[in-house]
């Protein structure tokens, strides 16, 4: 009844140039359907814009991404855009670089995303050979290694390990906004792989985001404003696992 409601909904929607609906026969998945949907959307245009259902948009969203995607278009070593931004503690700059990718509102190219390479198992062992571990989790303080090890073991269906670890060892860059244009609703335990928590929410700008040169490198600034704030958040991290483990022991 839900999948039906959605269907009606859409074929009402106004606001855009042209609409064009693809309905899938059957549950497709989360991975395969936003990397099956990208790849097909890239198939006809040079760039792509990719918003789920569970996200809300700041009105200076649009603006934000197709700036930066006219300027950063001939910069191969720019992966992709990213709308949404972590509630840190400290003053980011208007926009700044971060090593690999993300998914909560963002936007990427033909030509960067042609190479993608979706092997998990592929992607943990270059990170272990290279050393990279403490790197790629922040200083040990997220969760991206332990993602991709239970993508391997089928225990989440997330294309965006992929595509974060798959940009990071290429050493590429994503572009993040200093003050989040993207506010995830759905991390009320409706998501695919979220639980109900409230440490992801931001508030929206609400002010147009100068898109300006900056140098075309990792952000220190910006990298330890997101260590600091996975490690604020380590402890409720740890305490929805043992939630997690918790309610499988006691149905087991």
């Amino acid at each position: 009844d839900q999948v039906n409601s959605v269907k009606e909904y859409i074929k009402n929607i106004k606001g855009f140039k042209s609409l064009e609906i693809i309905e899938r026969p059957n549950n497709f998945g989360l991975s395969k359907n936003i990397i099956e949907g990208v790849t097909e959307v890239l198939r006809n245009f040079n760039s792509a814009i990719i918003v789920e259902d569970d996200l809300v948009t700041s009105p200076y969203f649009l603006g934000y991404m197709n700036t930066s995607l006219d300027k950063y278009s001939d910069e191969p070593r720019v992966a992709s855009v990213h709308g949404y931004t972590y509630p840190v503690d400290v003053s980011l700059p208007d926009t700044f670089f971060l090593r690999g990718a993300d998914c909560w509102g963002w936007a990427t190219w033909r030509d960067r995303w042609a190479g993608f390479n979706q092997d998990p198992k592929q992607i943990l062992e270059d990170i272990k050979s290279k050393n990279l571990e403490d790197e790629f989790n922040y200083g040990g303080y997220s969760q991206f290694t332990n993602m991709l090890e239970n993508k391997i073991k089928g225990k989440n269906d997330s294309w965006a390990i992929l595509w974060h670890g798959y940009n990071f060892l290429q050493n590429k860059l994503t572009l993040y906004p200093g003050k989040s244009l993207v506010q995830n609703i759905g991390n009320d335990n409706s998501g695919e792989h979220s639980d109900n928590v409230n440490y992801f929410d931001v508030n929206l700008s609400l002010e147009k985001l100068e898109v300006s040169d900056i140098q075309i490198e990792e952000s220190q600034v910006g990298k330890l404003a997101y260590q600091e704030y996975f490690k604020r958040n380590r402890v409720s991290f740890t305490q929805r696992l043992f939630k997690k483990l918790k309610s499988l022991n006691n149905h087991s």
